[in-house]
């Protein structure tokens, strides 16, 4: 255990990020308080103090982003009705479902002030249970595991019903992605000790992807999606299984989650780029046409990596902060303008599309996919603003 890496961290209670935003004509002021003990800017702060100014950067530019694309992804539009089974009903299409629970998640650790004004009125919570509700029409393991986590950890309201669903998933379904696995796990802890059994066998289905190399396989048990594995799996399983060994003071969980930490930091760029794909079955690293996005080197690669670190795992605070400096040294890559073009307007309707793909005719920044998803800013959030503890 780690935990007296902490005892000497000096924090202050009210410190906070202040920033002017321009956004819809209005300017506006955003105040994003810190608590103790110390969270994921406090640790930053330990290794790299201008660090620790440049994300909060970020972050003020992240919420005058929300703001200006808060009508596009909290609402309907963002949604495409499908027919339900045997053609009646109405099935939300799970890209907004998840873009709403991630969203939920991250605005839940701004002040209330700050979440009526992108949310028009509401509130995080009220979010969170809107997309409870949707993910209910919903037949996507991964949204269905956003919407309970949001649920559960945001608004404080159980969700039973959608839990009872996930935990079917995970016995009938024979091929499932480790990052939806790794959310079942983050949800049923969320909820508390009466989903304990779904946590146990959401972490036992995980272990028993990881491979030799560390890596975790993409697709679970069996199925074709085996050799290659992303980034957002490794980073997922990663914190999901940190926090179920913190809760049931499982070893055995904690040596899954050290060894894909050591493996991805191994395996991290010289400019200290997380890579985007890797051969699981050698641990390598797998061709990939352009570096990991900048989500991945500023919010899901610190979430993972420090996670670990909060629930007693090694401290990689050295592989993060490179992580960090990669988007701000690569003269390809700009990473304030990467969170302020996810607010950028786009034209009328989308039909489907996501609206990110809008952004390759003005930006050639995204040909490496590198702005973020309205949903990706919420995580960028939770990242930084949650501290990175265990909701239980």
């Amino acid at each position: 255990m780690h935990s007296d890496r902490y005892v000497d961290l000096k924090w202050a209670p009210t410190r906070g990020i202040g920033a002017h935003t321009a956004a819809c004509g209005l300017r506006m002021t955003w105040t994003v308080e810190t608590a103790s003990p110390p969270g994921a800017l406090d640790a930053i702060e330990m290794v790299s103090p201008g660090m620790r100014k440049r994300v909060e950067h970020l972050l003020a530019l992240a919420m005058g982003a929300l703001a200006r694309v808060r009508r596009r992804a909290c609402s309907n539009e963002h949604q495409r009705a499908i027919p339900g089974a045997g053609g009646s009903g109405a099935w939300f299409h799970s890209s907004g479902v998840r873009t709403q629970a991630m969203l939920a998640l991250g605005l839940g650790y701004v002040p209330f002030e700050a979440q009526r004004r992108i949310l028009s009125g509401g509130i995080a919570a009220d979010l969170a249970l809107i997309c409870a509700t949707r993910a209910e029409f919903c037949d996507d393991s991964g949204a269905i595991a956003l919407a309970a986590w949001a649920a559960s950890e945001t608004a404080e309201i159980p969700v039973p019903r959608l839990l009872g669903r996930l935990s079917d998933m995970l016995l009938r379904r024979g091929l499932l992605s480790a990052t939806d696995c790794s959310w079942i796990l983050t949800a049923a802890l969320a909820a508390g000790c009466g989903e304990d059994a779904l946590a146990r066998s959401a972490a036992e289905r995980l272990v028993e992807a990881q491979s030799p190399s560390g890596l975790f396989l993409a697709g679970g048990r069996g199925g074709q999606r085996t050799r290659i594995a992303c980034f957002t799996d490794q980073a997922y399983a990663i914190l999901a299984l940190a926090r179920f060994a913190e809760a049931f003071r499982d070893r055995r969980a904690m040596a899954a989650a050290e060894r894909c930490a050591l493996r991805i930091c191994a395996l991290q760029g010289k400019g200290g780029q997380w890579w985007p794909h890797y051969e699981v079955g050698t641990g390598d690293k797998a061709w990939a046409p352009a570096p990991g996005r900048n989500f991945y080197q500023q919010a899901l690669g610190p979430l993972a990596l420090l996670q670990l670190w909060k629930c007693g795992g090694s401290e990689n605070l050295g592989a993060v902060v490179r992580g960090l400096e990669f988007p701000e040294e690569n003269p390809g890559i700009n990473a304030g303008r990467s969170v302020a073009l996810a607010g950028s307007e786009f034209p009328g309707k989308t039909d489907g599309r996501r609206f990110w793909r809008w952004l390759e005719t003005i930006s050639p920044l995204n040909r490496n996919d590198q702005e973020y998803r309205p949903g990706e800013l919420g995580l960028l959030l939770y990242t930084w603003l949650s501290h990175t503890e265990h909701p239980r």
